[in-house]
């Protein structure tokens, strides 16, 4: 028993590490921090601060269904074998959970006192945790990281040779001018 819980728990963490990485660091976090310099931004989030906790809930509940719906109608695309379409629906997805998410963020102390969403916002946070602390979660983490910085530090390499490549072609052209000019 104690196998199948700790194989339940290890895909878990690989599938919540695939999908922090891959959608929240490289497609939700920038949308979210651009979302945040907006003036639409700060008025949602008044009118948000004004509004009954259950219509802040009821907004919330929306939004959350609304990107789980598209993420199912996105899985049966791809069932379908349409991954060029899944993509754009996946990606198209991301707004709804950006707007739940904000939503949750500014208003969790009012959505908390609602015992049944308290209950199953501490039954997620305890999964969280159970994932994050995790020793193939934790190992994995480190691995992409790895990989994520060797990435970037090729990407590096490339940009300073492609600039060297450019100085040198410009060092090369301004020479043969000043020779032409004599």
């Amino acid at each position: 028993m104690k196998i199948i819980r700790n194989l339940f728990i290890s895909l878990l963490a690989f599938i919540y590490l695939f999908i922090e990485y891959l959608f929240w660091d490289t497609i939700l976090k920038p949308i979210y921090i651009k979302a945040k310099k907006l003036q639409l931004y700060r008025t949602a989030l008044a009118w948000i601060q004004i509004q009954n906790k259950y219509l802040v809930l009821a907004i919330f509940v929306l939004f959350f269904g609304i990107s789980e719906i598209l993420a199912l109608w996105a899985l049966t695309i791809l069932a379908q074998g349409f991954v060029e379409l899944f993509l754009v629906i996946y990606i198209i997805k991301f707004i709804p959970v950006v707007v739940a998410f904000t939503i949750l963020e500014n208003s969790k102390e009012r959505l908390l006192t609602i015992k049944w969403f308290a209950f199953v916002y501490n039954f997620t946070m305890k999964i969280l945790h159970i994932i994050r602390t995790n020793a193939i979660f934790i190992q994995s983490k480190i691995y992409l990281e790895w990989i994520k910085n060797r990435i970037q530090s090729t990407i590096n390499f490339f940009n300073k040779k492609k600039g060297a490549r450019i100085s040198f072609l410009r060092r090369i052209l301004l020479y043969t001018i000043k020779k032409n000019r004599r």
